[in-house]
């Protein structure tokens, strides 16, 4: 289905208003930019890893004389060998997420070596490597491009579907904000270089032809609760979607609810490595830290100026009508959490919008002698609102504030119609899930921008033409009911 017709079928069932002369006359000069459509990932390779893994250390005998007196001062023994895993299988597949835990020294990273060593294909985890890299997020990601010729080599070109399928990992793993896109990595911190190591290693094994097994050593270990919850959430959903295999360590066990991984082995201090049944709560968080239960409230501008920085666009919308707030609750900010975790301003309609002129076949379009163009913009205004800003903070991102946000701006918009222009639509897909229908990508002044448009539900019709299609519906419905009674 074209974007035409996604369009036409929203209008049609709203009414049969006829579009003006000189709408039709501008409709001739637009045209709707098609989406880019990335082509459909080939049936995974049922590839199957199973290994055995046997290591047995020996202890560092004291290599000086002062460690040599201490020992004997101290009383330890001669070193004796020590073994970490004996004959111990396992297997991983792809779209599995297995988590290894236990506490600080009982022989994780030894397990995710030696993976690596017998599975040299594999993808591991280095932010380490990225602390002294003079490359910006972008460039890092195109070095891992796929095209074989030019893998790495650095060219001054940037493909706007391989823009988009960058900008979708780093904003799922948390680096949405423009400016760490194209900020050196040698200035990022130590948590926003281990989520950008997570997204070059997911992006690196989705281009690859064959599964590929990622390994990630110390998971999650240099970041916040909330923002390692919000990173698991999204590594389980990409690993899912991608056939991804990903082993993973970590010592936090409480991520187990948020990573739902297929397998868990459990290694102990002293002991032998044993696997445990997998088990986390329903919810994708506990009930006293759970964003879904966190009341939307009327905001105003102090709550935007607290999220500003973490918006693409800077500066508020120049005119609003409403602003709606999600504030984080008292007794979690104490431990650091940020005051608002999102924000949503609703603004009157720009005038003229490519988009809804290609949607509405010309209804709203103020062209003409100024008393005609002064009656369409007051219709204009007393028929649709726009939501302008949507913003979340990011280590709330994937918890559904957005869409919680935009559903309830719909429902108590005071107009019928709810429109809205998002240069980032495509990326974020909050609109579409909290049910506005996607018009298609249109080219603005300056940017380009997704259309999408909604109609209140339940809400008072104001104008004509939808007033007449409702009952036009309802005749129909009625009838078709009859003629299927009597048959």
């Amino acid at each position: 289905m074209t974007h035409k017709s996604a369009a036409d079928k929203f209008f049609n069932s709203l009414g049969d208003f006829p579009p003006s002369v000189a709408g039709r006359q501008h409709l001739a000069s637009q045209k709707l930019v098609r989406k880019h459509r990335p082509a459909r990932r080939g049936c995974a390779w049922k590839k199957i890893w199973r290994l055995k893994i046997s290591r047995r250390l020996a202890a560092a005998a004291p290599a000086s004389r002062f460690a040599r007196r201490a020992a004997r001062m101290l009383g330890l023994p001669r070193p004796i060998s020590v073994t970490i895993y004996d004959n111990f299988g396992f297997e991983i597949r792809p779209g599995w997420l297995v988590a290894v835990v236990g506490p600080s020294g009982g022989g994780k990273s030894v397990l995710i070596n030696e993976i690596a060593r017998r599975i040299p294909s594999a993808i591991r985890l280095k932010p380490d490597g990225l602390s002294s890299s003079r490359l910006c997020p972008l460039e890092l990601f195109a070095i891992l491009r796929p095209r074989r010729k030019q893998r790495h080599k650095l060219t001054g070109r940037i493909d706007g579907r391989m823009l988009h399928s960058w900008l979708k990992i780093l904003s799922l793993c948390g680096l949405a904000e423009a400016p760490l896109l194209i900020r050196p990595a040698s200035r990022l911190s130590a948590g926003q270089l281990h989520r950008l190591a997570v997204a070059a290693a997911i992006f690196d094994a989705s281009t690859r032809r064959n599964p590929s097994l990622i390994l990630a050593d110390e998971f999650a270990s240099t970041l916040d609760p909330a923002t390692a919850q919000s990173l698991c959430r999204q590594v389980r959903k990409l690993a899912t979607e991608l056939s991804l295999a990903i082993v993973l360590a970590t010592p936090r066990t409480e991520l187990l609810d948020y990573l739902q991984p297929d397998r868990v082995i459990v290694k102990p201090l002293t002991g032998a490595a044993r696997f445990v049944k997998p088990s986390w709560h329903g919810s994708a968080m506990p009930v006293h830290f759970n964003p879904a239960r966190w009341p939307i409230v009327t905001g105003d501008f102090s709550d935007y100026h607290e999220l500003a920085g973490v918006h693409y666009l800077t500066g508020p919308p120049a005119f609003h009508k409403r602003i709606y707030a999600i504030r984080v609750p008292l007794h979690l900010r104490r431990w650091g959490l940020p005051r608002i975790a999102a924000v949503l301003f609703v603004s009157p309609p720009v005038a003229c919008c490519r988009g809804r002129n290609l949607a509405s076949q010309g209804r709203f379009i103020p062209a003409g002698p100024l008393p005609r163009r002064e009656k369409i913009l007051a219709g204009l205004n007393s028929n649709i609102e726009c939501i302008s800003r949507v913003i979340v903070h990011p280590i709330f991102r994937s918890a559904g504030m957005a869409v919680r946000l935009i559903r309830h701006a719909i429902r108590r918009a005071r107009t019928p119609l709810v429109e809205a222009l998002a240069a980032m639509g495509r990326i974020h897909p909050m609109f579409v899930k909290a049910g506005m229908t996607a018009v298609g990508l249109c080219k603005g002044k300056s940017r380009f921008y997704n259309y999408y448009i909604s109609h209140r539900p339940g809400g008072p019709v104001v104008i004509d033409w939808l007033a007449r299609k409702e009952s036009n519906i309802a005749c129909n419905n009625k009838n078709n009911s009859q003629s299927q009674s009597q048959i």
